[in-house]
């Protein structure tokens, strides 16, 4: 089957099959793991505690990074992180070495606190993806012509919904309130749209007090008198108006306003034109008095009305706002599918082609072919074309593999080979792995280990030219070097990582995938755990709340595609990738 096309009968989505998983179960029990957070009387970790080891470590080194409070920042309300551009706008012109961090002022901080994003969030995506595979049982279809029509579903689906909100922008428009105004005004509005009329509009508000009305009174002159409604009141008992302090405080608001009480107000519009001042009325019948009356309650009526209305579509402002936040080469992978174009073009013609997006989710497809790092491999490079080429597809392929042998309860020295064996030579990614490898052996015996490895790390393979430290020609490097050094230990890998801050966006995750793996769930401490088990959805709104011990308490429940794997790029086997160039037949047109 060509990819690309959805089978009849399975799911439209993969978010759509995820709730509803139909799982062959394997023939491991999972339940002895399931929260237990360890292995349980020192035995090897079974593949629940592995795979939760995988996606928890990455987790906890998504969190350690420092750019992850700005991820999380994004749940938080625009203005906050208006501010703290302004305060660092205002560091640098002032030369000030106070330098700002993610506020939340007087909103709820819990954004802010310490979690995952956007790594985790990806991790995640792809997560969905082999669950939706599982759960799809399209006949005439083998495991790995799922896997891919499932990958294929998930990138097209997320590129539809990128592509609908983007063509709705311009409704965003209409659908935004069309003023700014005072409490009082904002107030009476909505109680004309709820069929409130003066006075009872200014009287039930909030700020029927302030002085919103004094700046129009300001334009208002002298109508010719018009008839007053409280006159026919006042003749009828025979008196002339009562003193002020005897009238009713509902009068007494409407005269600070301008407004009698049926309705109209004294004065007249500006002559403006257009602006459906009296000037411009000509109502035969109605006195000018009436008429500036009559000017001013239209005008309130419908700008209530757009209020209104504006509010009413707020729904569609939702549906339009881009339904994700993303690395530049996964928005330009998702626009060229928009366009059009499919896998590799997606990932060819992509300014940022090179960048490790693909990585985390190379991290968690290796779940599919434990033990079969050149399987794994090809399917992680079957996703990575949608975004990615060169060194970003050589980089997934390492991922993948060594994740493969970890979680097969292989050793690092094992898993780390086995990523260096798809890395081609003479490409950048592989002399920096093959290099950083080298070192991190030297430091692996040493008191200090990972952290040891830093330094040199620092300035032999990371880049600092560059505008952003999100190269998989360095992250990957550092990420195998680290958890070599370490001896796959995550409590020495993982901060290492961090601490190396031009590649603390994906690195730490890395790393801490790939120990995670070789450990288990038991080598993330119990508070990393519980403070990374749950997405915030800084990346992938719809994610939020997704707790990923759960989640890999379901992959973990799949059963893995036998090794020798049947996924294959159209009708080509998947070749090693020593000494290869690039291959574009991936994704057959």
């Amino acid at each position: 089957m060509t990819a690309g096309r959805t089978p009849q009968g399975s799911p439209a989505t993969p978010e759509e099959a995820a709730p509803h998983l139909a799982i062959r179960i394997t023939a491991e029990p999972v339940a002895a793991a399931a929260g237990s957070g360890g292995t349980p009387h020192g035995r090897a970790p079974g593949r629940r505690a592995r795979i939760e080891g995988m996606l928890l470590g990455l987790a906890a080194g998504d969190a350690a990074g420092w750019p992850a409070a700005r991820h999380r920042a994004a749940r938080m309300p625009e203005w906050t992180r208006r501010l703290t551009r302004e305060l660092d706008t205002f560091a640098e012109q002032n030369a000030t070495t106070t330098l700002p961090v993610p506020i939340a002022l007087n909103q709820p901080p819990e954004p802010l606190r310490l979690g995952p994003s956007d790594d985790a969030e990806w991790a995640a995506f792809a997560a969905r993806t082999v669950l939706a595979a599982a759960a799809d049982h399209a006949p005439g279809l083998s495991p790995g012509h799922r896997m891919r029509d499932a990958i294929d579903r998930s990138w097209n689906a997320l590129a539809a919904k990128v592509a609908a909100a983007s063509a709705r922008a311009p409704e965003v428009e209409s659908a935004v309130l069309p003023l700014r105004a005072r409490i009082s005004v904002r107030a009476g509005l909505g109680n004309l749209a709820a069929g409130l009329r003066p006075p009872a509009t200014g009287h039930d508000n909030p700020h029927y007090f302030d002085d919103a009305a004094c700046v129009r009174a300001a334009v208002l002159r002298p109508a010719a008198p018009g008839p007053d409604l409280r006159a026919g009141r006042t003749r009828q008992s025979g008196r002339g108006p009562a003193p002020a302090r005897h009238r009713p405080r509902q009068s007494a608001l409407l005269r600070r306003r301008g407004l009698r009480a049926g309705g109209r107000a004294r004065g007249r519009a500006s002559r403006r034109p257009g602006g459906g001042g009296r000037a411009a009325d000509h109502a035969p019948g109605l006195s000018p008095g009436h008429r500036m009356r009559d000017a001013i309650d239209r005008s309130w009526n419908a700008l209530a009305a757009k209020v209104a209305a504006a509010s009413a579509r707020a729904p569609e402002v939702e549906s339009a706002v881009l339904p994700l936040r993303a690395r530049i080469s996964v928005r330009a992978g998702l626009g060229n599918l928009a366009a059009g174009l499919r896998p590799p073009a997606t990932g060819h013609d992509n300014p940022h082609y090179f960048d490790d997006a693909a990585c985390v989710r190379a991290a968690v497809l290796a779940v599919v072919h434990p033990g079969d790092p050149a399987a794994a491999a090809g399917l992680a490079e079957f996703d990575a074309r949608y975004t990615q080429d060169g060194d970003g597809v050589h980089g997934a392929r390492a991922v993948a593999a060594a994740l493969a042998e970890a979680l097969a309860g292989s050793d690092v020295d094992t898993a780390v080979n086995a990523a260096l064996e798809q890395l081609p030579e003479g490409t950048e990614i592989a002399r920096n792995a093959v290099h950083a490898v080298r070192l991190a052996r030297e430091f692996a015996d040493g008191p200090a280990g990972a952290f040891a490895l830093v330094p040199v790390l620092e300035h032999q393979i990371v880049d600092h030219v560059y505008s952003y430290g999100i190269a998989a020609a360095e992250t990957v490097p550092v990420a195998l070097a680290l958890a070599t050094a370490a001896r796959g230990e995550f409590a020495q890998a993982v901060p290492a990582a961090a601490c190396l801050s031009r590649v603390a966006d994906s690195a730490p995750a890395l790393a801490g995938a790939l120990t995670g793996a070789l450990g288990g769930t038991a080598t993330v401490p119990a508070g990393w755990r519980e403070a990374c088990r749950t997405l915030a959805g800084c990346a992938l709104p719809r994610l939020a709340g997704t707790d990923l011990i759960e989640l890999a308490g379901l992959l973990a429940a799949t059963e893995p595609v036998t090794p020798g794997g049947q996924f294959r790029h159209g009708t080509q086997n998947i070749r090693t990738a020593r000494g290869r160039h690039d291959h574009h037949d991936a994704h057959p047109g």
